[in-house]
């Protein structure tokens, strides 16, 4: 079960934003919604920012998902921190506040390794712990 995401943002300016999970174990074309996070409207930059889930989802062993930063365009900017490496990460731009259900992900791959990760309790009861890196969602 996630009970939350986490975005490591840099140079971020304020504006609405939360957190989406995909299920990409068919693809990335026509990848279900599995969830959002509760928005907020004050990102904190050169920092970890945590959002919940109203109704934390159930996430699948064996299964593959998409996690990403959903900002309002036009608002400022929302610039999640990253490493490079060879052909790792995806990106998709759609409309804010509208999380779109399916979505296709046509971006990428790209050599960019997002901070985004998501905290959730294993089927055994113990939260997993925070990252001790930030190279997350290879």
């Amino acid at each position: 079960t996630a009970t939350s995401m986490s975005v490591f943002f840099k140079n971020v300016s304020a504006q609405k934003y939360k957190y989406v999970i995909y299920d990409i174990s068919n693809g990335l074309t026509n990848a279900p919604l599995v969830d959002e996070t509760n928005e907020d409207t004050t990102p904190t930059d050169e920092a970890w920012n945590t959002l919940t889930f109203s109704t934390p989802p159930t996430l699948v062993a064996g299964k593959d998902y998409f996690l990403a930063a959903f900002g309002e365009s036009g608002a400022g900017s929302l610039n999640i921190a990253y490493d490079t490496k060879l052909s790792s990460g995806y990106w998709e731009t759609t409309t804010y506040p509208t999380v779109p259900d399916p979505i296709s992900i046509t971006g990428g791959p790209t050599s960019k390794i997002w901070s985004i990760y998501a905290t959730y309790t294993a089927s055994g009861g113990a939260a997993s712990p925070p990252p001790s890196n930030i190279f997350i969602l290879d």
